[in-house]
């Protein structure tokens, strides 16, 4: 998680740079919008690619698999001389860590009890924001060559480290191999008490086997079983708000956001105040999950994001459109406002859609609908990442920001209406909620 937030915002300190004269490929703008989104179309086929993975190797092989296109995506982006290469390594970043993205959030859900689920798949995304916050530290300190051989630490470590965990009981339950799943959830719970451990396996097994045997086809019976449409409909609403409410953008194109703001903190410094906040709202966030619950997190989150946002729009409008000269009374309003929208994306907005995909859906059409998710996630962000520069220049950024906030507001309330509470409830419980 740590190399995706790097990734992701790679572009925020790396564009400004291509496009200057002190590049050895300086690229258009229509170029940089290419390599902004382009991580977006690997993702897509990221997503086509691991569920067929974990199931055949498993989840912690798949995710060591993974490290690969990452590995070379940074390797291509540090040897890249024009602009197709660096294509390439957006594409294959793309499909390395979204892909890897996925893959560990299924891997957290099944190693994890049910008390604290919900803080480690939110402390997965405080994994992100550090991520990001590095690279934008080493971005601002360092060279640009530089700053992309310091990226290559992460999945190399993650190789050396992950190596030595254990894979799921649900996996090795599905591959009928019982005896390491015990060992797989005695090494997870601390424990070698088979009493303790014992009905926990068997309700993964029972829950295995029902799957099994009620979804020989996985996907006729995604569209089929009611319970699975309520939440696959729950999950593309989750995430097309996530998508298209502009978290992503503004996380690719926020040092031009703060430069055009005129902000008169440089912008490679009010980025790294922006992912500081965020850092802290994931760890936030990540004990208030377990607290207030997940609908009411999202909601309020949603209201304090779209408000961010109009603040934001406001500000662009009585700069651009306005054109009123002298607003240095408010000039610390951007940084404010993107700062209070990504506090709200870190502790709610972003992660729980990923939340709700892993609980929302039992083993057996998991890794199945979470693709699906992902890839419709995926899509809206390359749209509005590849169409941001040019959108602003026709209806203002002012504009752009105001949608973003008019999708924030209603996609949450939509989803905090038809979604039910899955705080305390085992992954077996869940399902009868869905009824």
């Amino acid at each position: 998680m740590i190399g995706l937030g790097a990734a992701d915002v790679w572009t925020s300190p790396a564009l400004p740079h291509l496009k200057s004269n002190e590049s050895e490929m300086k690229i258009s703008p229509v170029e940089a919008s290419w390599v902004a989104s382009l991580l977006h179309v690997g993702a897509i086929f990221g997503y086509f690619l691991y569920p067929y993975m974990m199931d055949s190797i498993g989840r912690k092989y798949t995710l060591l698999f993974l490290c690969i296109p990452q590995i070379a995506s940074w390797i291509t982006t540090i040897l890249a001389r024009d602009v197709y290469t660096l294509y390439a390594s957006r594409t294959i970043g793309g499909l390395g860590y979204c892909a890897a993205c996925a893959v560990q959030g299924i891997y957290i859900c099944e190693i994890s009890s049910k008390n604290i689920r919900g803080i480690l798949l939110l402390f997965s995304e405080v994994n992100y924001q550090i991520g990001t916050l590095m690279l934008l530290i080493i971005g601002a300190l360092c060279s640009y060559k530089h700053m992309n051989l310091s990226m290559l630490l992460a999945p190399l470590l993650f190789l050396l480290t992950f190596i030595f965990m254990p894979d799921t009981p649900h996996y090795y339950l599905k591959k009928g191999n019982d005896k390491q799943a015990l060992e797989s959830i005695s090494r997870l719970r601390g424990t070698k008490n088979i009493k303790i451990l014992e009905p926990e396996i068997v309700k993964i097994k029972n829950a295995i086997i029902e799957g099994q045997e009620s979804n020989e086809n996985a996907i006729r019976q995604l569209f089929v079983n009611k319970r699975y449409r309520r939440a696959l409909l729950i999950v593309l609403i989750a995430n097309a708000t996530k998508g298209l409410s502009g978290s992503f953008v503004i996380g690719t194109y926020t040092e031009q956001i703060f430069t055009d703001s005129g902000f008169t903190l440089a912008p490679e410094y009010s980025t790294i105040i922006v992912a500081v906040v965020k850092i802290i709202a994931g760890l936030i966030g990540s004990q208030l999950i377990e607290y207030v619950g997940r609908r009411v997190l999202y909601l309020y989150s949603g209201i304090v994001g779209s408000f961010s946002l109009v603040v934001v729009g406001l500000f662009f409008f009585l700069k651009l459109y306005l054109k009123i000269d002298d607003l240095s009374a408010i000039g610390w309003l951007p940084l404010f406002g993107l700062a209070s929208f990504q506090i709200v994306s870190a502790a709610s907005l972003n992660p729980i859609p990923v939340v709700l995909i892993l609980e929302l859906f039992p083993t057996e059409v998991k890794s199945l609908a979470s693709a699906i998710a992902f890839i419709v996630f995926e899509l809206f962000v390359f749209f509005i990442t590849f169409i941001f520069n040019g959108f602003n220049e026709i209806v203002g950024i002012y504009t752009t920001f105001w949608i973003y906030a008019a999708v924030c507001i209603t996609g949450t309330y939509t989803i905090f209406c038809i979604t039910p509470e899955t705080k305390g409830k085992t992954l077996e419980e869940i399902q009868e909620l869905l009824d």
